[in-house]
């Protein structure tokens, strides 16, 4: 690998380098896990599910047991394989309940969990330890307390209001009754048994266990619709990713209901376009990148819902 002096002028930063390995997170201590799997043997994959689960216990308002995954996945011996692990909503959910908009938060703005049985998918497939060892780390920080850092404590800060509205999240995000502050250390002992549950009886632990039946307790309290059925019946799919040609090189992106086919969609509209004549930033080069941004935009508005339920043009939407 080679760099140049402009490498760090664009950026402020300096490139990071490495020897052996590397992984990145949301936080050093996810990545720390992460890397710390990979000294002890373990492959890529191994890493990625320690650290998404540490990253679950340390950056709570970004992740958690309780979301998605998408990812794309590499093994040595076969293609590529897209996981998706976007949760549906329940089963009993209808569109009448939202009104005008989704809310954003509160127990009917949740979708059934998908990560757990992702992470028991991708160390099944193509991992060399088992997820009692991958979350081993995670339960260590949720038992034994998280150090927190100025972002985590300014983002439980600006929720405080709406965590306060619970006794769970109040006993986890504001002991003594306030936000945590910056190098305070907090507990999250119910986060830590679930992880264990997970630990012992895999996705099942999660899906069907104790956790299932608080959840369900906490749906039908709240007024949400969650039932042990949507919990059980949950599976993540392993599909092929869809995919475009841009100038020689092949672009890969997570398969419906992902998002992922706007990236594709721009790539193809710009292809019509001499970008490499054009200076980087330059008011052309962003004006077609944004007209393509708009069409690609319009076309998720008129077409993209769940593909299980909508027929989705996607090769139309992808074709050259």
């Amino acid at each position: 690998m080679t760099f140049n002096a402009s490498s760090h002028g664009l950026t402020g930063r300096d490139p990071v380098v490495a020897s052996h390995a590397m992984l990145s997170s949301g936080h050093p201590l996810a990545t720390e896990a992460g890397l710390q799997v990979l000294r002890n043997g373990g492959n890529a994959f191994d890493a990625v599910v320690c650290a998404a689960a540490v990253i679950a216990v340390v950056e709570p308002s970004t992740n958690h047991v309780g979301g998605d995954v998408f990812a794309l996945c590499k093994p040595t011996s076969s293609d590529v394989e897209a996981i998706s692990a976007s949760g549906p909503s329940p089963q009993q959910m209808t569109v009448d309940a939202f009104g005008d908009e989704i809310p954003p938060y509160g127990i009917n703005a949740a979708t059934v969990p998908g990560a757990v049985n992702a992470w028991e998918t991708i160390l099944n497939r193509y991992g060399t330890i088992d997820l009692a060892d991958a979350l081993q780390p995670a339960i260590n920080y949720a038992a034994e307390g998280m150090p927190v850092d100025y972002q985590t404590a300014q983002s439980i800060k600006d929720a405080a209001e709406v965590l306060a509205q619970h006794d769970a999240s109040a006993r986890s995000f504001l002991p003594n009754g306030s936000p945590p502050t910056p190098g305070s250390v907090i507990y999250q002992p119910d986060l830590a048994e679930t992880l264990r549950q997970i630990a012992s009886g895999g996705s099942d632990g999660f899906y069907k266990g104790p956790f299932a039946d608080a959840l369900v307790r906490a749906s039908e309290i709240d007024g949400g619709t969650f039932t042990h059925e949507d919990l059980s019946n949950y599976a993540c799919t392993v599909e092929p990713p869809l995919r475009t040609h841009y100038h020689g090189y092949e672009i890969l992106e997570q398969p419906l209901p992902s998002q992922g086919f706007l990236v594709l969609e721009q790539i193809n509209i710009s292809e019509g376009f001499q970008m490499s004549e054009l200076e980087f930033g330059c008011a052309d080069s962003i004006h077609i990148m944004a007209e393509a941004k708009k069409a690609a935009f319009a076309d998720r508005l008129d077409h993209i819902g769940d593909p299980r339920t909508s027929h989705i043009p996607i090769n139309q939407l992808l074709s050259k």
